[in-house]
């Protein structure tokens, strides 16, 4: 019941994300995928490197009052280990500039990535404009802060260089 419930509401947010001329892939549970999932691409970084956004809901009891939904995005470039201390104070600053979501790192994978997880009422429908808000505020933190968490990991910018380009951009 639950996972048909989320099932639809992921071709929900395919149809709302379609609509503001994202491309969406519907890619249902299997035996290699834990979880149905939307993959929904926004547009290319400076380096003209493609950006795709994991949707999926995680799990909940039948009696859940609420579905959670998580947007997931795994930057584009390998964390490098030499600046991994910059690297987390600087997260933590933007951390506390972005209005939804947050950075985070797996330094066993290497990674940085950007998480937000909406509650949902269960028995309401996607609401187009909460969603179109949310994927705006998304794909702008992700626009704002990835180059410099990629300068800073690449060792282009100092840690005080890159927590000043973060403090006048969030001006």
């Amino acid at each position: 019941m639950i996972e048909s419930e989320q099932l639809k509401l992921l071709e929900n947010l395919k149809d709302i994300l379609e609509d503001l001329s994202f491309k969406s892939t519907l890619l249902k549970q299997s035996d290699q995928l834990p979880f149905d999932t939307l993959l929904t691409e926004f547009s290319p970084d400076e380096h003209n490197r493609s950006r795709c956004i994991s949707h999926t809901f995680f799990p909940i009891e039948e009696d859940s009052a609420t579905h959670l939904l998580q947007f997931f995005f795994q930057l584009p470039f390998q964390l490098k280990s030499n600046f991994l201390i910059d690297l987390k104070t600087l997260l933590l600053v933007i951390n506390n500039k972005v209005p939804i979501g947050g950075y985070s790192i797996d330094e066993n994978d290497r990674t940085i990535h950007f998480r937000y997880v909406m509650v949902l009422p269960r028995y309401v429908p996607l609401n187009t404009e909460v969603i179109t808000d949310t994927i705006t505020f998304y794909v702008y933190s992700q626009d704002i802060f990835c180059p410099v968490i990629e300068s800073l990991n690449d060792g282009q910018l100092s840690l005080k260089q890159a927590l000043k380009t973060v403090n006048s951009a969030s001006e």
